[in-house]
């Protein structure tokens, strides 16, 4: 639970977009840490370099097979979130507990990307895409699930 004056982050973001807020407390104003747009993912494949899928053929039996090969856009989300998870790395001693918002795909991404001292301040995580609410949208559904804890 949050406590009574303990500076809490909340790291709301996805692959295209990321904010940290800040909170001292559970009534606390919030401010705003930093935040980050990603306009290299809304592009599409092809403007980002081939789209297809490598293909290989087996030398014994001569069977062809398509190869799975992470996306361009993913590649690049998964840049951006780390970028993210550093910031956070690197501001572990401005805050005391963090609560991590993203969709799970970008939640797994950040979570591999913190240290063991961010790990250890980790509050909760919440696999939802909270990054197009209004912050006072946010906040009411933050404060709903912040009841639950």
């Amino acid at each position: 639970m949050l406590g009574p004056k303990r500076k809490t982050w909340f790291f709301v973001g996805d692959g295209l977009t990321a904010e940290i807020l800040e909170r001292e407390g559970f009534k606390g104003a919030v401010r705003v840490v930093a935040q980050w747009q990603n306009d290299q993912s809304r592009l599409l494949d092809r403007d980002l370099g081939d789209d297809r899928q490598g293909r290989g053929q087996k030398l014994a039996s001569g069977n062809r097979f398509a190869r799975e090969r992470k996306s361009e856009h993913d590649r690049l989300e998964d840049q951006f979130i780390d970028t993210c998870g550093e910031f956070i790395n690197e501001g572990a001693n401005a805050f005391e507990q963090l609560v991590l918002v993203a969709p799970p795909r970008a939640l797994g991404v950040l979570r591999k990307r913190l240290n063991r001292v961010v790990s250890q301040k980790l509050l909760t995580t919440i696999d939802k895409d909270f990054t197009k609410l209004s912050h006072q949208d946010l906040w009411q559904q933050l404060e709903d699930q912040i009841e639950r804890w």
